[in-house]
């Protein structure tokens, strides 16, 4: 860890460090993010946070992907696939609600 005093000039600018800046691999011209969080401020360059955002999100899809396998996977819901095609006797899919309460009725018939 580098510890380093820095002044904020009237324009509300810093310098930052030359040791600070090579051990964090920033160059002159990069971008950096500026983070506030309950009165603490945190510097990240903008490669390194949009690299850790995308692994963060590609984590989250693959757990969610893992949680709703079985759903999906799930035999009762396959009907849901073949409702309304010619050769599946389900309820079609444009049937009104009212259509389907008649079609159920005859059926019980």
């Amino acid at each position: 860890m580098i510890v380093k005093t820095v002044r904020v000039s009237d324009k509300g600018q810093i310098a930052i460090p030359t040791e600070v800046r090579k051990a964090c691999g920033i160059e002159r011209g990069a971008n950096l993010i500026l983070l506030e969080d309950s009165g603490r401020i945190l510097l990240e360059r903008e490669e390194a946070l949009s690299k850790a955002l995308r692994t963060q999100l590609n984590d989250m899809l693959a757990f969610t992907e893992r949680s709703l396998k079985k759903v999906w996977d799930n035999a009762e819901d396959d009907i849901w696939n073949t409702a309304g095609k010619p050769d599946h006797p389900g309820v079609p899919v444009h049937q009104s609600r009212r259509e389907k309460t008649k079609t159920s009725a005859r059926r019980q018939q």
